[in-house]
């Protein structure tokens, strides 16, 4: 016969659960934060993309997105 559902606590659950905070991580961030994140991390721009996409100079891109992501990552620890 067929088994019970799968179970909410099993590798799918967890992934998305993991997803859903990351997102509202992301979304407690500063725009700027955001999107320097978004377009290294999640998009893989090189930083001189995000430099000309921005208007930023490249140091600070690099400056700004190793700041960001450690505000992201003390939001992240939080939730």
């Amino acid at each position: 016969g067929i088994d019970a559902a799968p179970s909410a606590t099993g590798p799918l659950a967890e992934r998305v659960e993991r997803r859903e905070v990351v997102l509202r991580a992301l979304g407690e961030l500063a725009e700027r934060d955001r999107v320097l994140i978004i377009l290294r991390d999640v998009r893989g721009c090189s930083y001189e993309e995000i430099a000309e996409r921005t208007g930023m100079q490249l140091g600070t891109v690099k400056s700004g997105l190793n700041r960001a992501r450690a505000r992201f990552a003390e939001r992240f620890a939080r939730l």
